[in-house]
């Protein structure tokens, strides 16, 4: 698996768990780069490195032009197909060529776990003095694409990100 395939719809599932039915390009392109930063970020790399792989590594004359309408297109219209052709072009191999058709396969295909103890819960808590406190709602969205965990307890959210990401892992192989 390539790099730069992976960045790549790294920010294509930043930029589908983030969109909200927008439909000028000059707001896909911000919701792009908010995806860059995220990936960027994840990786602990320059925001430059993850647009050059959006530009010269998919060998586009420019992200604005080229790939901004492409997403418009998977995004608004359901069509992943000009994007679905660039990454191909880019693959290295197989395993490339495999991880871009499952990704733009419908999700409804594949399993998902929605909303888990949602409803708020009396619980003693040592810093009520005797009193009790309010347990924060947990919802957890789980997709092979695209992972969310919402919680108030930073302590839940770390074990939650860690089990995705053992779970990612164990499905990889």
């Amino acid at each position: 698996m390539s790099q730069l395939i992976e960045d790549v719809l790294n920010v294509l599932r930043e930029m589908r768990s983030h969109y909200a039915g927008e439909k000028r390009l000059d707001q896909i392109s911000s919701l792009r780069g908010i995806a860059v930063r995220q990936v960027a970020g994840r990786r602990n790399i320059g925001i430059s490195t993850i647009e050059d792989g959006l530009r010269r590594r998919l060998a586009l004359v420019s992200v604005p032009d080229d790939f901004d309408p492409l997403a418009v297109s998977w995004l608004k219209n359901g069509n992943p197909d000009g994007l679905r052709a660039v990454l191909d072009r880019a693959a290295k191999d197989d395993t490339d060529k495999h991880l871009i058709r499952t990704f733009f396969e419908p999700s409804s295909d594949r399993p998902n776990i929605a909303a888990i103890d949602q409803t708020p819960k009396p619980a003693r808590n040592s810093n009520t003095h005797g009193g009790t406190a309010v347990q924060k709602p947990i919802a957890i969205i789980l997709d092979p694409d695209v992972a969310k965990v919402f919680s108030t307890d930073k302590k839940v959210n770390d074990v939650l990100r860690a089990l995705i990401r053992i779970s990612d892992k164990v499905n990889k192989h």
